[in-house]
């Protein structure tokens, strides 16, 4: 069971986490009746945003959650904002780190623009409280083996 005073901070709504709209509730309720385990309702609910909402490129990173689920589509960042939202009103504490990703990885998307690309591009990365440890957004799929097999690649710099 998540202690819920160590991590408030990680479990309360924001202007973009705002989950506790009716839409964003009603999904968590739904999902929870079905799934205990958290990873397991987190994959449900990656898969069912993945269906509903569709991908677009845009550049309103503030857009919230609750606008993106009734709009039905999102960039990126938007969708994974989605999955935070739901993960919270669950009670899964989330934080995000940033990823500088080099411009060069978006030319392929945007051939006519690339001119106007930054060199560097900052994405929030969600991470997910689960079991103790924070998971990575794109490990929620990861068996434990898997995982750790990865971890002990990572060479370690101190």
């Amino acid at each position: 069971m998540i202690d819920q005073t160590r991590f408030s901070e990680n479990l309360k709504p924001t202007a973009i986490l705002d989950w506790e709209c009716p839409a964003i509730r009603a999904l968590v309720t739904d999902l929870r009746q079905k799934y205990a385990d958290d990873r397991e309702l987190l994959k449900s609910a990656h898969r069912q945003l993945a269906q509903s909402v569709r991908p677009i490129y845009t550049l309103h990173e503030l857009q919230p959650a609750s606008v993106t689920v009734h709009k039905k589509w999102g960039s990126c960042s938007q969708r994974m904002a989605c999955l935070e939202a739901i993960a919270r009103a669950a009670g899964i504490p989330t934080r995000a780190r940033a990823l500088r990703i080099s411009g060069r990885f978006w030319y392929p998307r945007f051939r006519t623009i690339r001119m106007f690309l930054p060199k560097d591009v900052l994405l929030v990365w969600p991470q997910f409280l689960l079991n103790d440890d924070w998971i990575d957004v794109d490990e929620i799929y990861a068996s434990l083996t898997n995982r750790s097999a990865r971890i002990a690649r990572i060479p370690q710099r101190w």
